[in-house]
Parts: C-alpha cells; sequence; structure tokens
C-alpha cells in the first residue's frame, strides 16, 4: 500500500511543480505518516501501564498489610484479646487466585492485535488521476494550473 501512496506523491509532486514553475512550494502529508507517528508511542502504552500496575499492587498490599497489622494491635490493645480477627490461609490464596485471574483475563484482552499504520487507506492513486484529470480540463479550456 505505501508503494501506491508514494507513486501518487511523486506523479502529484511532478505536476504541481510543473504547474508552479518549477518552484517547489508545498508539501504532502500522508496518513500512513500520522499512523506511524502515533504507533510508536502507543506501543509503549502497555509497558507503562504494567509498571503503574505493578507499583500500585505493591503499595496498595504495603499499605493493606499496615492497615491490617494496625488494626489487629489496636483491637488486642482495646479489648485485651478476646476478639482478634483470624485470617484462613485458603481465603487469602482464594482472593489472591481471583484477583490473578481477572488480571490475566483483563490484560489478555486486546483487540484483534491490528496496529494503527496496518489501517486500510484510501486509494492514493485516484486522487492522482482526479488530478492530472483536472489539468487536462483546464488547459483544454485555455486556463492554466498555478
Amino acid at each position: 500500500m505505501a508503494a501506491h501512496v508514494q507513486d501518487a506523491i511523486d506523479e502529484v509532486s511532478a505536476l504541481l511543480t510543473q504547474t508552479h514553475r518549477g518552484v517547489e512550494d508545498f508539501t504532502f502529508d500522508t496518513r500512513q505518516e500520522l499512523a506511524e507517528s502515533i504507533e510508536k508511542p502507543a506501543s509503549s502504552t502497555p509497558l507503562s501501564g504494567a509498571l503503574i500496575a505493578g507499583i500500585s499492587l505493591i503499595v496498595g498490599g504495603l499499605l493493606g498489610l499496615a492497615a491490617t497489622l494496625g488494626t489487629t494491635h489496636l483491637i488486642k490493645f482495646t479489648t485485651d484479646g478476646a476478639s482478634l480477627p483470624v485470617f484462613q490461609t485458603a481465603s487469602v490464596i482464594l482472593s489472591f487466585a481471583f484477583a490473578a485471574l481477572i488480571g490475566v483475563r483483563s490484560g489478555g484482552y486486546r483487540d484483534s492485535g491490528k496496529s494503527i499504520a496496518s489501517l486500510e487507506l484510501p486509494d492514493s492513486g485516484g486522487m492522482a488521476r482526479r488530478a492530472i484529470d483536472l489539468r487536462r480540463i483546464t488547459e483544454s479550456r485555455g486556463y492554466t494550473l498555478f
């Protein structure tokens, strides 16, 4: 697809250079360049998200543990240890497994994996043909394109 775009740009560029009396006072911006400029930062987004999520989990775990220990000590101090909370290993493992399952499932959910650069672009060759046809029509009527 990129070869067709470049061929069209070359053809229109030659036509414009001729109609602008040899002065190249124009540029071309294609959607392909835009797609590639968006793709580069977007490709690093999953890594950034994973790092932020990892840090959040560690901090949330360090704070959760501190809150649990603090609450346990507060209960022990105020009730003389009569009603301390009981943590069962199975419930902790089940909670972790469920959270890991949700994380893996949501992290693995992706669109079809297509990149932005692989999007179907319009036929640029058609634009070049229309420009050439416009030139022929205007010249046949005695006008000159500048």
